[in-house]
């Protein structure tokens, strides 16, 4: 046998012995650190966790109610601090 035969076989060895390595360690790895219901393939998720409640009576949108006074303090020093680089 060629001895370049025997170098490539070898060189191939070593080269599948590595990727098998990387894929056992990637693997425990991840087994290692998956909480409770981690799959490797995303699932869709079960229950109502993931459900939004229905909630009446609260805005729709953040800011449509009256600032109160630590928010209108932060407003007038946000725009004092503005006001500063208008020149």
């Amino acid at each position: 046998m060629p001895e370049f035969l025997i170098h490539l076989i070898l060189i191939v060895a070593g080269a599948v012995l590595v990727l098998g390595g990387v894929l056992v360690g990637g693997y425990l790895i991840f087994k290692g650190r998956a909480a409770p219901g981690d799959s490797f393939l995303p699932q869709s998720p079960k229950g109502d966790v993931f459900t939004i409640p229905n909630v009446d009576g609260l805005p729709e949108f953040p800011g449509e109610e009256e600032p109160t006074s630590e928010e209108k303090k932060v407003l007038e020093r946000t725009s004092e601090f503005l006001n500063r680089f208008k020149g």
